[in-house]
This record gives C-alpha cells, sequence and structure tokens, in this order.
C-alpha cells in the first residue's frame, strides 16, 4: 500500500505540472465525474490529451484509478487503468481493468464504459468480473 501511495504521489505530481503548462491550451484538458472504476468508485477524473487519439487520466474519490484511453473514433474509447475495482464491507482493492467506452459528445457530454477486471489485490474477484461506468465529461 505504501508503494502505490508514493506512485499515487508521483503522477499528481506530474498531473499538476502538466495541468499548470496548459493552461493557456485548456482544450488538451478535460474532467469528469462519475462512478465505476474509472472514477475510483465514485469521484472525478482529470483527462489530459497527449495526442489526438490518446489521453492519459488520474481518477480520484473512494478510491483512484490512472490510465490511459484510446479512441477509436471521436466516441469510441478503449482504455486500460490501474485502480480500486471492487471492495468489502471494509476494505477497497486495487488492480488492472481493461475496457471499452461511448463518449456522447466530441468535447462534452456522457460516458460509459464496460470494464473487465483483470486483477485485484483481493485475490479471486467475487461475481462478475465485469463492470459498467457511468460519467459525464465538462
Amino acid at each position: 500500500m505504501k508503494k502505490i501511495n508514493i506512485f499515487l504521489l508521483v503522477c499528481a505530481t506530474i498531473l499538476s505540472g502538466i495541468v499548470r503548462a496548459e493552461t493557456e491550451n485548456s482544450s488538451n484538458i478535460s474532467f469528469e465525474l462519475g462512478a465505476g472504476v474509472n472514477y475510483g468508485m465514485v469521484g472525478g477524473a482529470l483527462n489530459y490529451k497527449v495526442s489526438p487519439s490518446t489521453e492519459i487520466f488520474v481518477a480520484g474519490g473512494l478510491g483512484f484509478a490512472l490510465g490511459v484511453k484510446y479512441y477509436t473514433s471521436d466516441s469510441l474509447r478503449l482504455i486500460v487503468n490501474y485502480g480500486t475495482n471492487s471492495a468489502d464491507s471494509n476494505q477497497f482493492y486495487s488492480g488492472l481493468n481493461i475496457g471499452v467506452g461511448y463518449l456522447g459528445g466530441s468535447r462534452d457530454g456522457w460516458t460509459v464504459d464496460l470494464m473487465y477486471l483483470a486483477s485485484s489485490t483481493g485475490g479471486a474477484l467475487s461475481g462478475m468480473p465485469i463492470k459498467l461506468s457511468f460519467g459525464y465529461r465538462f
């Protein structure tokens, strides 16, 4: 857990530098609020466009997520992230998540992602390892 916290701190520091550097060109930055593994269970995400078809993102809420979104078209995206993907009554678990999603607008709009939970620090995943994430991009 200590390694994950250090990794998150480094990623947040890098992203905060990117955000400061991009204040003049804010079209590369977007925000999302939602629920699911792409939003740290329930929370928000900061996206940074590194190329016309690729974004990196960091999300925080009840949990966390760090990942990459690759757009195959204006609205269809492939997603890979590492973050909180399951919980029980007293603990959150993290792991690798892979999915496909839909953005209902070229810049902002509703998002729906179907995510496969490839792994979890909690051991075997109970229930179906496929989850939905819903959000809104600003």
